[in-house]
Order: C-alpha cells, then structure tokens, then sequence
C-alpha cells in the first residue's frame, strides 16, 4: 500500500536522489545482535530511507541492518543500511525514526528502485497537473458561484426592497385598518352603554309600569265595589219609589169618596186641606227621592269616567303599537229612577 501528499511525495534536498513517500511494512534486524522488529517504511531514495520502529534502546550511528519485507520478497528494496540519524518524535513514546543509508545494494535492485521512483515520480507529477487542471476548474468554477451568488444577492436584496416596501404599505395600511377598526369598536361600545342605560330605564319604567298596572288593577277593584254600591243605592231608590208610588195610590184610593159631590163647604174645605197635606208630604218625599237619584247618577258617572280614565288613553290600551279597546264594562244592568206621580187619573 502506498501513501503519499502531492505537495511533499517528491523532495529533493542535499541528499543524491529524489525521495518519494512510501508505506511498507518491513522486517529488521541489527546485523551481528539479537535486536530485531518490525516497522514501517515512511519516504525512500535509491540512497537511502526513513523507516519508523518501536526502539526502546539507543542505538549508535553506523549500526548496519537488514531489511525484508513482511510478505518475503520484494524486488526494489535493498537488504542492508547504515543507521545515519534517529529521533524520537514523541518524546513520551516508543517508536523511534531511523534513517539509514543502502549499502552493498545489488544494480537489479537499483534498477527496480530507481524504475518504482521514476514511476512515483510521473504519477506525482500527474496528480500535480490534475490538480493544478482541477484547481483552474475549480477556480472558474468558483468565479462563476461568485458571480452567481453576487446575483443572487442583488436579486434577494432587490426582493428585500420590495418586501420591504410591501411590509410598510401593509403596515400602513393595517394601522388604518386598526385605527377604523378602533373608532367603530369605541362607537360600538358607546352605542351599547347608551342601549343598556337605555334597557336600564325601560326595565325601570317597566317596573314603575307594573306598579302603576298593579295599583290601576286595585283602583278599578274599588271602583267596581263603588259602582256596586251606587247600584245597591239606585236600588234602594228604586224601593222608595216603589213605596211612593204605593203611598200615592193608597192617597188615590182614599180620595175616591171624594170624586162625588160634596155635601158642604166646610166638608170641602176639610177634605182639601187633607189632600194638600198628603200632597205637600208627596211632593216633598218626590223631590227628595229625584234628589238622592240625581246624586247617585252624578256618583255612577264619576265612577264610569274614572273607570274608563284607568283603564286607558280615553278607555283605550296600546298594544304592540295598536290601539285596543278596554273590555270592562259598568257590571248590572241600566237602571233608571222612575216616579209614578198619578193622582185622581192624571199624571
């Protein structure tokens, strides 16, 4: 497996020949001592390599090793190397860096390093080209989102105007909305505290007006127990006339002997003076009776017309904005005082 950064597979410095990166695990072993391992091959030349291994013992300048691969056999690694340098890249570890120098290395060997180099090399440098090919894409590429995204700027900054001018004519016009909006809800609600004062005071009148209903309903009771009683009077008056006209007959009946001739002058007188009595006291009981009838009719009136004032707008009642006719009536039937004033035939 081989891994190597473009900008750093290929370095060419002091050493004889170019260095490429590479990643092979190999096996090595200090020539001539039992120190031994395995490691990992970081960057090689046709000079020389770096390899890393987990060292623990120091190990002196000039320390020949072999080399194998973990697979057994390759054809462009050299078996032995000098130890030139070592270093520990972290100090608090164990794996050691070691770059040594190929010795004793067979020309095939070589050959087959150099052509591995060679190929590294121009693969390097392929990458390179497409790289650099990819980057001027890449660049254009990037002109283009740039000069894409620069329009698209301009067009969502020319949207934001306009959005913006939208937003502030909404707004506008939803403060004037709002506004309207406030001012009817303000006449709205001075409407609706007019029209509860206004329920308020028809539920008062109202009140006021089944009290008022309740007392016309005790007036008219007691103006009904009036009338009855103005009808029990014209009745009694009734009864008196009744007895008068009793009186004025029985007067008649007593006259009858009278209608004759009478026998003297003194008999005449005597009996006239009888019948003006009895006259004078009919005349009088009948001018005391029309009295008292005058009366009573003058009190039935004055209860009829109070009667037809409570009962409403001239004994009329409004409802539901029509006029309607009060259905109480004088209880009892008419009555009339009639005097049978007959005497001697003739009224």
């Amino acid at each position: 497996m081989v891994s190597f950064d473009t900008k750093e597979a290929i370095r060419v410095d002091g050493r004889r020949g170019l260095r490429v990166k590479e990643a092979l695990p190999i096996l090595w072993r200090v020539k001539d001592a039992e120190i031994r391992g395995s490691g990992q091959i970081r960057n090689i030349s046709d000079s020389g390599m770096m390899f890393e291994a987990p060292i623990d013992s120091s190990l002196n300048n000039n320390t020949i090793f072999t080399f194998e691969t973990s697979n057994g056999h390759s054809d462009y690694l050299p078996q032995a190397g000098r130890l030139v340098w070592s270093r520990k890249p972290n100090l608090n570890g164990h794996r050691c860096q070691l770059g040594v120098e190929f010795i004793e290395s067979a020309q095939e060997t070589l050959a087959h390093l150099r052509e591995k180099i060679k190929i590294r090399v121009e693969r390097t440098r392929n990458i390179e080209k497409a790289k650099n090919i990819s980057g001027v894409f890449l660049i254009a590429a990037l002109v283009l989102l740039t000069g894409f995204a620069v329009m698209q700027q301009i067009a969502v900054e020319k949207s934001y105007e306009q959005s913006t001018h939208m937003l502030l004519s909404t707004s506008a016009s939803q403060a004037g909305l709002y506004v309207e909006v406030s001012n009817d809800l303000k006449e709205t609600k001075t409407i609706l505290a007019q029209t509860q004062d206004m329920l308020a005071q028809a539920k008062e009148q109202n009140v006021a007006l089944e009290g008022e209903l309740a007392e016309a309903h005790q007036s008219l009771s007691d103006l009904r127990d009036e009338l009855s009683l103005a009808h029990q009077s014209i009745q009694t008056l009734n009864n008196e006339n009744t007895k008068l006209s009793e009186e004025v007959a029985d007067l008649n009946e007593r006259l009858r002997p009278f209608e004759g001739e009478i026998a003297s002058i003194q008999d005449g007188k005597s009996s006239s003076q009888i019948v003006r009595k009895r006259l004078r006291a009919i005349k009088l009981g009948i001018r005391s009776l029309k009295h008292k009838a005058r009366l009573a009719m003058i009190a039935a009136q004055k209860e009829n017309d109070k009667i037809l004032l409570a009962s409403g707008n001239q004994g009329y009642l409004v409802r539901g904005s029509q006029p309607v006719r009060s259905n109480f009536t004088a209880t009892g039937p008419e009555k009339k005082v009639k005097i049978d004033v007959t005497i001697f035939g003739q009224p």
